[in-house]
């Protein structure tokens, strides 16, 4: 996918807001469609924060195995 500039007014593949002439939009060359930059820029936030929070969980839960199941094997 790449970010490109509208050479004319299309609709997001997926959301259907227009894309006027000479707006940053993406297109997918592959599946040739084009999407708004709001809708992939908010799809990339999303993954970001979701491995942001996975992270932070599994940090957390291999300390809680670390104080809570290790200090107990005798």
């Amino acid at each position: 996918m790449k970010l490109l500039t509208a050479k004319f007014s299309s609709k997001c593949n997926k959301t259907g807001a227009k894309i006027n002439k000479g707006e940053l939009m993406y297109y997918d060359y592959r599946e040739r469609k084009v999407y708004c930059k709001k809708y992939i820029d908010d799809l990339n936030e999303a993954y970001s924060t979701k491995q942001f929070i996975e992270a932070h969980e599994n940090a957390y839960f291999d300390k809680f195995i670390s104080l809570n199941y290790y200090s107990h094997e005798n």
